[in-house]
């Protein structure tokens, strides 16, 4: 366990979020010291999904395959409301690679994260904690206390907390955390085997009067968490429910009145609430996570946000630290990251006032036009992409410079992944790979009459390698033949279809981010403008 008494920077809370913003720091090469209260991970299930984006991240930071196979491949979710079968939603079919949501416990995205920071060199401390932060104009002092009664202290430039809804970094700086409960409402859930005559391995949706039931597969084999949120019974009642509650009201809303929970493995009861910190950023400390904001379970989106938080800020410290960025660059976190979760607030919010109290108008507008909307193709692919996170993007940000060049994703936009072959050894491997690693790409599209204009683009990547070699990667994306001097990767695109994706049709440069977000985008011809963006945000060398 690493105790250095002196670090880039201290994160305080080791949940999925404190963890990967540790693993990212570690990949980046900054030094931290990752403190957590609890002697453990979690050890029952709590957030249980992670959505399509959330896997491209842990792509990114190398840890998919620790993780993502061991969730289930949730793909078809069944809506009932009012005791009539609306119809389903295929949440299965995102265009990417990880093509849709896998259910899975928060204690293994812990325990796997723990381990890859361990590969990575690094370690929790726990348990310890926080009792005291001094701040300096330099940094922070910290003071952590440990179960046998011993305490001590280190230093750190920068703070992050990542230590949930009660956070002591938010409250110890005097952030505002302002938002309501939902006064009235409990929920109570159990991970269960689940037995009844509907297939297993689906998801099920039951609206009612006054209940929303949600069940999600853990496996095929009917282990379920099953979630009912409904009017209070007993505001004073802190136990957790029994699970023939949940059978009960399960056989209610199903209509299966064989329906049988078995074996739990879990079964709790809380109140929710609302809430969004005043800012996510104040001078050298930063919130993320539940310590920035929470809201209503619905969507299984909280520790997804809370991730891609951790995953949006350490590339952008990382780089100020190691030198190779404006510190302007930080600005950017809460610049995107505040719209995103304010969105996740509103929208979980309206979603849950829906279900769970619909009003007459609501209740008449599904049971008469729900089946129809819901089959709507269009309807189904806007669901998939909102659920799997894919449409965040990032375009107001002053990240974003878009001028063209392309009729395809633009400036702010989640960058698509596709097929391609690299040159130098012939393989074939998706563009996610061929970006992969702590830099920014300069996607260099030869366009579909690559012959002409190659010497140009040549020398564009020549400039770009020259005053930013050790941050950005050029990779030429070429139907036909390429420079064999070009200071790249080289990937053919002997069919089009990534030109295609991305809407090229004459040579074009993609500047994508190490987050993998777009964060310029101009015609090759414009490669002065490429230049200004790299020097206004990084420092040549």
């Amino acid at each position: 366990m690493s105790r250095a008494s002196k670090v880039e920077v201290a994160i305080i809370g080791a949940g999925p979020v404190g963890l990967t913003a540790a693993a990212e720091f570690a990949r980046y090469g900054i030094s931290t010291r990752l403190v957590d209260r609890r002697d453990a991970a979690v050890k029952h299930s709590h957030a249980a999904v992670i959505h399509v984006r959330t896997q491209e991240v842990f792509e990114a930071m190398g840890v998919a395959e620790r993780i993502v196979p061991r969730g289930y491949p949730l793909q078809y979710i069944s809506l009932n409301a009012f005791g009539k079968l609306l119809g389903g939603i295929r949440v299965h079919g995102v265009d990417g690679p990880y093509p849709g949501p896998r259910v899975i416990s928060q204690q293994i995205v812990e325990t796997q994260l723990a381990e890859h920071l361990l590969a990575l060199g690094g370690a929790v401390d726990r348990p310890a904690e926080v009792t005291e932060i001094t701040e300096a104009a330099d940094g922070f002092t910290i003071t952590v206390r440990r179960p046998d009664g011993g305490s001590e202290q280190f230093q750190a430039d920068y703070l992050l907390g990542c230590d949930g809804g009660q956070s002591f970094v938010r409250e110890r700086f005097g952030i505002g955390f302002p938002g309501e409960r939902y006064d009235g409402f409990e929920f109570i859930h159990a991970d269960a085997q689940l037995t009844w005559s509907h297939p297993t391995g689906r998801g099920y949706v039951y609206v009612t009067k006054d209940r929303l039931v949600l069940l999600f597969p853990f496996d095929a084999a009917g282990r379920y968490r099953v979630l009912c949120a409904r009017t209070d019974q007993d505001p004073a009642n802190r136990s957790a429910p029994a699970l023939e509650e949940l059978q009960t009201i399960l056989r209610e809303v199903s209509g299966d009145a064989d329906a049988e929970l078995a074996d739990a493995s879990w079964l709790a009861r809380w109140r929710s609430t609302h809430r969004i910190a005043e800012r996510f950023r104040q001078g050298r400390v930063f919130l993320a996570g539940d310590a920035g904001h929470i809201h209503v379970p619905v969507g299984g989106q909280g520790m997804n946000t809370g991730i891609q938080d951790a995953f949006n800020l350490a590339w952008k410290l990382a780089a100020v630290l190691k030198g190779g960025a404006d510190p302007a660059l930080l600005d950017s976190y809460e610049s995107e990251r505040y719209p995103v979760a304010e969105d996740l607030l509103k929208g979980t919010d309206r979603g849950f006032q829906l279900m769970v109290q619909p009003g007459d108008l609501a209740s008449f507008a599904l049971k008469l036009f729900g089946s129809s909307v819901i089959a709507l193709e269009a309807v189904q692919d806007r669901l998939r992409r909102v659920l799997g996170e894919v449409t965040i993007n990032y375009r107001p940000s002053a990240l974003a410079e878009d001028y063209g060049g392309s009729i395809g994703p633009i400036a702010g936009d989640r960058a698509p992944d596709g097929v391609v072959v690299r040159a130098a050894d012939r393989r074939t491997l998706r563009l996610l790979e061929a970006m992969a690693g702590p830099h920014w790409s300069l996607l260099v599209f030869a366009g579909l009459e690559a012959e002409s204009g190659l010497a140009a683009l040549l020398e564009t990547a020549r400039q770009v390698e020259s005053g930013f070699g050790r941050q950005v990667a050029p990779i030429l994306i070429t139907p036909g033949r390429a420079p064999a001097e070009w200071p790249g990767n080289v990937l053919y695109d002997r069919d089009n279809l990534l030109h295609e994706r991305y809407g090229v049709r004459h040579a074009a440069l993609y500047l994508i981010r190490p987050d993998w977000y777009v964060g310029f985008r101009a015609p090759a011809t414009r490669s002065e403008l490429l230049l200004k963006y790299l020097e206004r945000w990084l420092v040549a060398g």
